[in-house]
């Protein structure tokens, strides 16, 4: 990966860079459509066409850099793919990096992200009703709030030690972004496995 900081930014970025990496690393990526708030969604919008992000797949919202937002949108190019990052100050966008993965690092970070099976969560009036975890038992989509539990990782259940033996009924045990393990309070009403894609041809 080839990180590019940009000029515009440097009042954002300048002796922050490390900072920033680490923010960049904790971002919540969303598949495209998702669900976002108002002024980061019409921010992201207004950024892929003011700088002709080609096939954005990804989207991403952080508070991370209050007062300010950090944005993130990942689009994909015939030679790899780039996360472009911007900071959202309330009366415009100003881009302030960019990560250009090369067509092989691309497929890794695909495979990462790839779901592998759908946890719904009983609906007690709470936001949060979808958990997709990857192949780790990582959270890469949910149906709300992707800042916040995308990025968990599931630990065990209440029932099982196993963290890959996730049944209806089931109460979870989870590390959050910070590695702290917690309880989610909702019940698993079903788990659905999501079949590989099989390449055409």
């Amino acid at each position: 990966m080839k990180r590019t900081w940009t000029e515009v930014g440097k009042k954002y970025t300048a002796g922050k860079e490390k900072e920033l990496g680490e923010m960049f690393a904790r971002m919540p990526w969303q598949e495209i459509p998702c669900s976002m708030g108002m002024a980061p969604g019409e921010g992201i919008k207004a950024a892929i066409k003011q700088l002709n992000i080609p096939k954005p797949s990804h989207v991403a919202s952080s508070h991370e850099l209050a007062p300010y937002g950090l944005l993130g949108v990942r689009g994909h190019y015939k030679d790899g793919m780039a996360e472009v990052f911007m900071v959202d100050t309330g009366t415009g966008i100003d881009p302030i990096a960019s990560d250009f993965y090369t067509a092989e690092e691309e497929k890794e970070i695909v495979e990462k992200c790839r779901a592998v099976k759908k946890i719904f969560f009983q609906d007690d009036g709470q936001d949060i009703l979808r958990w997709s975890i990857n192949k780790d038992n990582v959270v890469v989509d949910c149906n709300m709030q992707g800042w916040v539990w995308n990025g968990a990782q599931i630990y065990m259940t209440v029932r099982s030690e196993d963290p890959f033996d996730i049944q209806p009924g089931d109460k979870l045990y989870f590390y959050n972004k910070a590695g702290v393990i917690l309880q989610f309070i909702h019940l698993v009403e079903k788990v659905e496995v999501i079949p590989e894609e099989k390449p055409h041809g």
